[in-house]
């Protein structure tokens, strides 16, 4: 009895650990862009819930990377906010700010 409730809670945990590890690194959620002095200044504001608790440095430069690939290099100045993905609607628990 004792062995097969061990054997059940390892598949369980290994279960876990694999859905854990299929999430993604991060997922946008929402994305504020906001023009001044006939578009020669761009503010861009990111909100990112991030699934896995590591390597924040690289993982914001991959945001920023991506970002202004995709946006051309047109900002002047981005905003990352970083939310844990179970707390989205409280305070970002980092803010990173790129002037260029």
């Amino acid at each position: 009895m004792k062995r097969k409730i061990i054997v059940i809670l390892a598949v369980f945990v290994l279960l876990a650990w694999f859905y854990y590890l299929s999430l993604p690194d991060y997922e946008i959620h929402n994305s504020i862009s906001n023009s001044h002095t006939h578009g020669t200044v761009r503010e861009t504001e990111l909100h990112v819930s991030v699934f896995k608790l590591w390597g924040y440095d690289e993982l914001i430069q991959e945001i920023e990377t991506e970002h202004m690939e995709v946006n051309d290099y047109m900002d002047t100045e981005l905003t990352i906010h970083l939310y844990h993905f179970t707390t989205r609607r409280n305070e970002p628990f980092k803010t990173v700010v790129f002037e260029y």
